[in-house]
């Protein structure tokens, strides 16, 4: 079977070798994995994130920077960080508040671990993105979210408290309304992005930041197998919520980790 290729303009060059690898994917029996692979290095960087997010959403162009990159980029190895330390709360967490949600990739993945999530976010275009994906969410400040006091058995963020002035603010209030506790990823390296109100958590940001609270924090999975990449796991536990734990290497309200 011949498919023509080959063309003068890129553009449509790209277009045609698109086209011919999803028709050979079924008789081959390509793997989506791979066509994507594939389409990203015919395409470029830049072009495959606006080709994946026209395939979703064609009036969503002018938003591939962020919206589209996040779906691709974002380290989703996090994701599962997150889920062990809520499994480590206990049974009875079931209900679960994602503060700074963005198009809902982190709660999507906590649905499917058996989570009842409820999204949060600031972003309007962000949360259109994320009811898209079934779950529900409401628009708020992570600094004053709009529920009562231990309205979620647990909260999570992932890489939201740095862009917050303070981050210690939407810490606090990510723990106000949680019953059993929170977790935190947040960078440990250094990062270009200039909305970051703190660049990058070091020990002594981490000790000031959950300062007086039942904290701790340890690298991500990732960082293990990638140190440049350094990222922190937090937990923090309500007061009363359950054993104390370590923040830093200091021992604090009850028995060791």
């Amino acid at each position: 079977m011949y498919i023509p290729v080959w063309s003068w303009n890129p553009e449509e060059r790209a277009a045609r070798t698109v086209r011919a690898l999803r028709r050979l994917e079924r008789p081959l029996g390509f793997k989506l994995q791979t066509l994507r692979r594939v389409t990203r290095r015919v395409l470029g960087p830049d072009r495959y994130y606006r080709h994946m997010l026209h395939q979703r959403d064609p009036t969503a162009y002018r938003d591939f920077d962020y919206y589209d990159r996040r779906d691709y980029a974002v380290d989703k190895s996090e994701f599962e960080d997150i889920v062990r330390e809520l499994d480590a709360f206990g049974a009875t967490v079931r209900t679960v508040l994602d503060v700074g949600c963005g198009t809902g990739l982190l709660s999507a993945r906590l649905r499917e671990a058996g989570f009842a999530v409820t999204g949060a976010d600031f972003d309007t275009r962000a949360l259109a993105y994320c009811l898209r994906r079934g779950i529900p969410c409401v628009q708020a400040d992570a600094r004053r979210l709009p529920f009562p006091d231990a309205s979620f058995d647990a909260t999570v963020t992932q890489h939201l408290i740095e862009h917050c002035d303070p981050p210690r603010a939407a810490a606090l209030d990510a723990l106000r309304v949680a019953r059993v506790g929170s977790v935190h990823v947040v960078p440990g390296h250094e990062s270009d992005d200039v909305t970051h109100i703190v660049p990058y958590f070091t020990e002594p940001v981490l000790q000031e930041t959950f300062a007086d609270l039942d904290a701790r924090w340890r690298p991500d999975a990732h960082s293990s197998a990638h140190p440049e990449d350094l990222d922190y796991v937090a937990v923090v536990r309500k007061a009363g919520a359950g054993a104390g734990t370590f923040i830093g290497k200091e021992r604090i309200k009850g028995r060791s980790a």
